[in-house]
């Protein structure tokens, strides 16, 4: 039977931790402490995480003394990498209202003249045109 997340048995009790989850949790924080608010509404901080790690090694302990050495490896060596991941997992897993709307459907020119026309008033640009609209919305 395929082990899914719904029907996993409990987990079970560990005494390791991966570090990377860690410390991308706070390069996380970081990066989004850098984004303006009105962006941080598309970003779900999960899908973020997970992105991010799973273009980054693991890097597991089980002693104080491995978490200081898993830590000093991770600032050693990946420190840029992981800086990448999250970067990029940032401008990926933004959710894009314009691409998740539904386009127009401009069957005729005197339709798509009409919508444009519309457009031009609600916005209060009288000399908007289609190339124009992206650039000023």
């Amino acid at each position: 039977m395929k082990q899914t997340a719904a029907n996993a048995d409990t987990t079970p009790k560990r005494n390791y931790i991966n570090v990377m989850e860690i410390l991308v949790a706070k390069e996380v924080d970081r990066q989004l402490g850098q984004l303006p608010q009105r962006v941080l509404k598309y970003v779900k901080r999960v899908e973020v995480e997970t992105f991010a790690l799973n273009r980054l090694p693991a890097l597991y302990a089980s002693s104080e003394k491995g978490w200081e050495h898993q830590c000093d490896k991770a600032q050693r060596d990946y420190r840029a990498q992981l800086t990448s991941a999250v970067r990029q997992a940032l401008a990926a897993v933004q959710v894009d209202p314009i691409r998740l709307s539904q386009p127009l459907d401009l069957a005729d020119e005197s339709e798509s003249n009409a919508i444009l026309q519309t457009l031009r008033d609600l916005l209060q640009q009288p000399e908007l045109s289609w190339d124009g609209l992206v650039r000023w919305v």
